[in-house]
């Protein structure tokens, strides 16, 4: 399948590095947002990890740094009315919600689609950003932009990008045979384009970390052919042997939701917007009193 995605190939420093920032995780997209509401008040709902002192002279329940003295307690919470709701119940429901919608085939039907349109978008865009910053009248104001908050180079920031690519090809190879758009015969094995990537990776540990014998300019040397096959790599638009687990989501919907910590659920939250789509998730009460997630659409106010 070839690269159908079109990109007009602007670009310039606050794009390229937000882009960077996105792919290293130093920025990240809001996670949850409205997607959990409390039934009560509105406010929005979120996982927390609450600490319950063993102290008895401390407060009987505040936030507090864990240590071997506390139990962790897992908790929704609003965040205007504070109420709290106990996070193996809300978990578990919402991952029955989740369930529901990537277990039905014709919805899948229509998600597919989606995520491999992603995968193109995010491929072309990481690509676009690599050749950006090879040009020498940009590279400097990348490279210092980047530095400010974690002091990192802008070769660190490009083997991440390189990396997020690295797994949307992944999915881009699963989801193109299923659409109809299979390999060339002659394609390569995916597992090259990531014994690449790994090679890049260990490379730049080494160099960055232990002592080593060899100077500077030969790791450098080194570290710019193995940058550059990678990229050459991710060039390519066909692959054979994609792996079933490029599809993250289903293998987050095979865990155990409801002893999950806190963190792992803020990390699901983009799977549940996507299966919720055009609604919003309510934290509400049944008649006996026992929390209840309830799936509503999502009300748009035109305002003339």
């Amino acid at each position: 399948m070839g690269d159908t995605v079109s990109w007009d190939g602007r670009m310039d420093v606050e794009r390229a590095v937000a882009v960077l920032h996105r792919a290293a995780g130093v920025t990240r997209a809001d996670q949850g947002g409205n997607l959990l509401t409390c039934g009560e008040c509105g406010g929005d709902v979120h996982p927390k990890t609450i600490g319950l002192s063993m102290d008895s002279a401390a407060p009987a329940l505040h936030l507090i740094e864990l240590s071997s003295r506390h139990r962790v307690n897992e908790l929704y919470v609003c965040g205007a009315c504070g109420k709290r709701t106990p996070a193996p119940v809300v978990n578990r429901q919402l991952r029955g919600i989740a369930l529901g919608k990537y277990g039905d085939a014709a919805w899948r039907a229509q998600w597919y689609p989606a995520v491999l349109s992603e995968a193109q978008r995010e491929i072309a865009e990481a690509r676009t950003v690599y050749a950006w910053c090879q040009d020498s009248r940009f590279r400097e104001l990348v490279e210092q932009a980047v530095r400010q908050p974690h002091d990192r180079d802008l070769r660190w920031y490009l083997y991440r990008l390189a990396e997020r690519a690295v797994e949307f090809v992944g999915r881009r190879a699963l989801l193109a045979p299923m659409l109809g758009h299979p390999p060339r015969p002659d394609a390569p094995q995916l597992s090259e384009l990531r014994d690449a990537a790994r090679r890049f990776g260990q490379l730049y540990d080494d160099a960055k970390r232990r002592p080593n014998r060899l100077p500077w300019s030969m790791r450098n040397r080194d570290l710019t052919t193995l940058q550059n096959r990678l990229w050459e790599l991710l060039a390519e638009p066909d692959w054979r042997g994609a792996d079933p687990q490029a599809l993250w989501e289903y293998a987050a919907l095979a865990t155990d939701w409801e002893t999950s910590p806190s963190w792992a659920m803020r990390s699901r939250w983009s799977l549940m917007a996507t299966a919720v789509a055009q609604h919003g998730l309510i934290l509400d009460r049944d008649h006996a009193g026992q929390p209840r997630i309830r799936v509503v659409p999502l009300v748009r106010r035109d305002h003339g």
